[in-house]
């Protein structure tokens, strides 16, 4: 098993030592007291990119250096730069040599890539340095931030033991602690390797999100920090902004904020994952408007965030309920920047959570829609969960019952027995289904007189409806229309 692993200390992974542990300075050390740092990279310190091309690859982040060396005597403050242990700059600041405090200023750019930085900052007075900095494992990448309740920690509920033997990557980093504890959070300033079977730890960020990460720091040759400030079992009030103080330590949405600003990472953020409503499944209104509410603030305080994603809730912890469950199908309709994400063929679920293999297929199907979203990917079929558009009865004996689906590309895949998970509002059973092209055709048991028709999904692990890529459908409740597609004007 991988260890959570503070970037600052001794790593015991072969790999990650490889590339993150600063190789012995050959040049005499000398107490980091002789220059007053106002600016220096920590250890695996990940700063934020800029200028990425059209495909998500390349860019570049700027690092200052500065400070005041308090001692006269020295000649200049040269930094080395060196990139996978070789030397890539040199960059010279001359001192007064009689002045007792000389400040200095170096701002250079690091390419985004899976680069490993040094960084050391040296001394000279007559042709010998002595270093006085020495930091190792900095990158140049992309940030993104996870929200909500147990199944955003997404740790390892069932000790398997396997997200961070096939995902953790030193290129994968996260910032903090997601400890509920104010002073835990304040104390802890450091940078690890990104945890997903941790539970509110230092570096945790949970399976799905690893996987995620692991997926486009492979696919686009990027670093990725990831921030994980959820917390099980908690509504979405729990989430709220204090607005007279956003960084309040003692609310969980100031926690995330104080570790984004304190990492450097808060104005450069991506998107944010959010997947929370379990504790609200009966209090549908209030928790739209909480939401909007936060989507607002995050829009304040992220302020590069270009989307965000939600997952539906699975039928599940015999607390979801459909109204929730539909509302957050039909968020991007009015929050344009939400994207909504299926759970209902997700596998391992346990009635409540997942196992591993079902975090992980979530986290495949989120980075596929985040490649596509944010790294100009292309917009291939069944990325998306399919989503129902309108329901009609298509004969006149009302016996058959055919569903339309958004996307006319979606390659919809019915497993058999899947057609229990449909239900008519008059009690008229379901007992079969049969596909042609974005169309569902349910066959039902007798005439209906239903107003409208659930698509629930269920609990655990059994068939569904899904798409080519395995995305299980959206659940949802839509009104049934009397006739077809000439009457309601929808478009196939």
């Amino acid at each position: 098993m991988i260890r959570k692993t503070c970037l600052s200390r001794p790593i015991r992974i072969t790999l990650a030592a490889a590339l993150l542990l600063a190789a012995a300075t050959a040049y005499p050390a000398a107490p980091e007291s002789l220059v007053d740092f106002s600016a220096l990279p920590d250890s695996g310190q990940l700063f934020p990119r800029l200028a990425a091309d059209s495909r998500g690859f390349g860019g570049h982040a700027s690092v200052p250096v500065a400070g005041i060396v308090g001692k006269a005597g020295y000649e200049h403050v040269v930094l080395e730069i060196r990139r996978d242990d070789q030397r890539q700059a040199l960059m010279t600041h001359r001192l007064t040599a009689s002045a007792t405090q000389s400040t200095f200023s170096f701002m250079p750019a690091i390419e985004a890539g899976l680069f490993d930085y040094r960084f050391l900052v040296h001394l000279e007075r007559e042709g010998r340095w002595t270093t006085v900095a020495d930091r190792g494992g900095i990158v140049a990448g992309d940030v993104y931030l996870v929200q909500g309740q147990s199944n955003a920690v997404a740790g390892d509920y069932h000790f398997e033991q396997l997200a961070n033997a096939e995902l953790q990557r030193p290129w994968i980093r996260s910032f903090g602690t997601g400890s509920t504890v104010p002073g835990a959070v304040a104390a802890d300033l450091s940078w690890y390797l990104a945890d997903g079977e941790s539970f509110n730890d230092s570096g945790s960020v949970g399976s799905w999100a690893l996987r995620m990460a692991q997926l486009l720091s492979q696919s686009f040759q990027v670093p990725v920090a990831i921030l994980n400030g959820a917390v099980g079992g908690t509504a979405i009030s729990y989430h709220r902004r204090d607005d007279a103080d956003p960084d309040n330590l003692d609310t969980n949405y100031g926690r995330l904020l104080y570790r984004a600003t304190a990492a450097g990472v808060r104005e450069q953020a991506r998107a944010i994952i959010w997947y929370q409503g379990e504790s609200d499944a009966a209090n549908t209104g209030p928790w739209a408007q909480d939401f909007g509410g936060l989507v607002s603030d995050w829009r304040q305080d992220y302020p590069a965030i270009q989307k965000v994603y939600v997952f539906q809730l699975r039928n599940s912890c015999g607390l979801a309920t459909l109204e929730m469950q539909n509302l957050q199908r039909l968020l991007p309709d009015f929050l344009p920047l939400v994207t909504t994400l299926s759970t209902t063929a997700a596998p391992g679920h346990d009635f409540c959570h997942f196992r591993y293999e079902g975090y992980r297929q979530m986290g495949t199907q989120l980075a596929r829609v985040m490649a596509r979203d944010l790294f100009g990917g292309p917009a291939l079929p069944n990325l998306d969960p399919p989503n129902v558009d309108y329901a009609y009865f298509s004969t006149p004996q009302r016996d058959e019952l055919t569903l339309v689906f958004r996307d006319p590309d979606d390659t919809l895949v019915l497993e058999s027995g899947a057609e229990v998970d449909f239900s008519l509002s008059d009690g008229t059973a379901v007992v079969s289904g049969q596909l042609a092209g974005n169309r569902l055709v349910l066959q039902l048991n007798s005439p209906s007189q239903a107003l409208w028709v659930d698509h629930t999904g269920h609990a655990f692990d059994g068939p569904s409806l899904r798409n080519a890529l395995g995305v299980g459908a959206l659940v949802f409740r839509v009104p049934i229309q009397a006739a077809g597609p000439a009457t309601v004007g929808a478009i196939d």
